[in-house]
């Protein structure tokens, strides 16, 4: 993973050089969307490491148990 961030980092200067050296103008048309990706990549690479996602399904699990369990006594 390291690799691909590194590689990420290296691909990256190179599209901003070439931009501002006008040599692919072009690419500054398309700098706001790779941002958004590589955020956005950054962003979930975080959450699954974090363990933030397992703890945001335990936390839905228990309150689907709560509500099934509440349904289940007034029924």
């Amino acid at each position: 993973m390291l690799q691909l961030f590194l590689f990420g980092i290296v691909a990256y200067v190179i599209l901003y050089f070439l931009a501002k050296l006008r040599i692919f103008p072009a690419i500054t048309a398309v700098f706001p969307f790779i941002n958004f990706v590589l955020l956005t990549i950054v962003v979930i690479f975080i959450v699954i490491k974090s363990g933030l996602i397992r703890a945001i399904a335990m936390i839905i699990g228990v309150i689907v148990t709560l509500i099934k369990d509440a349904f289940s006594t007034l029924f």
